[in-house]
């Protein structure tokens, strides 16, 4: 992610969780969020796959999908609750308000 985003990302994001297996993206990200010590409703998932959406519903979670990636980006247009960014700039911008 640091690769894609730029060198200026790191302080925006407290903790990464990357490189799951097919079925244990929600267990790392519940990983994640408890060693973060964050709860759902302030943490934020991105992807690029549908099934990412997918564990972001299930816990609770914002959901930002990524334009550059597995899953199409027209898959991800006009699904409620999903910001799509389409270039790592548009990505931090969003995060970063």
């Amino acid at each position: 992610m640091e690769r894609v985003l730029g060198p200026g990302c790191r302080p925006l994001v407290a903790h990464w969780g990357c490189g799951a297996s097919l079925f244990g993206k929600a267990a790392l990200t519940r990983r994640v969020m408890k060693a973060a010590g964050v709860p759902a409703a302030r943490t934020v998932s991105v992807g690029d796959e549908l099934r990412d959406l997918d564990v972001a519903r299930t816990l609770g979670l914002d959901f930002i999908a990524v334009a550059w990636g597995y899953t199409a980006p027209a898959r991800f247009a006009g699904l409620p609750g999903v910001r799509l960014c389409d270039t790592p700039h548009a990505l931090r911008a969003v995060l970063t308000g």
